[in-house]
């Protein structure tokens, strides 16, 4: 898995990083040939962050993601915890994904490519 950088995009914070990698690919991205394995949401999505820790709780209705998606989606946290928190150490980032009463994964930035910040 390669990182991904939207060029008409500054930095961004945790929340928004996450809404948009659930949008997935734009259309020059698409083109381009790039793909998510990410569902898209049909409804809000929340974000906590402590510390390195940051929890996802996502739509009921929304299954379990692959090991893939949740690699996309613990990167793309790490990338965008360097703008919230410079000082982080992503390369700890941990993430937790849930829809409640149904299913929850563990992710974590250690596998990130570096060019998100991590790894």
């Amino acid at each position: 898995m390669d990182a991904v950088h939207r060029q008409d995009v500054g930095p961004v914070g945790v929340e928004t990083a996450v809404g948009m990698v659930f949008q997935g690919p734009n259309d020059l991205e698409r083109r381009k040939g790039i793909t998510t394995e990410l569902p898209l949401l049909k409804a809000d999505f929340a974000v906590r962050t402590d510390g390195g820790r940051v929890s996802i709780e996502l739509p009921s209705g929304t299954g379990p993601l692959t090991g893939t998606a949740l690699a996309q989606l613990s990167c793309t946290v790490a990338g965008a915890r360097l703008t919230e928190a410079p000082d982080t150490d992503t390369a700890s980032t941990r993430v937790t994904v849930t829809v409640p009463g149904a299913w929850h994964s563990e992710g974590s930035s250690e596998t990130c490519p570096s060019a998100t910040g991590a790894g």
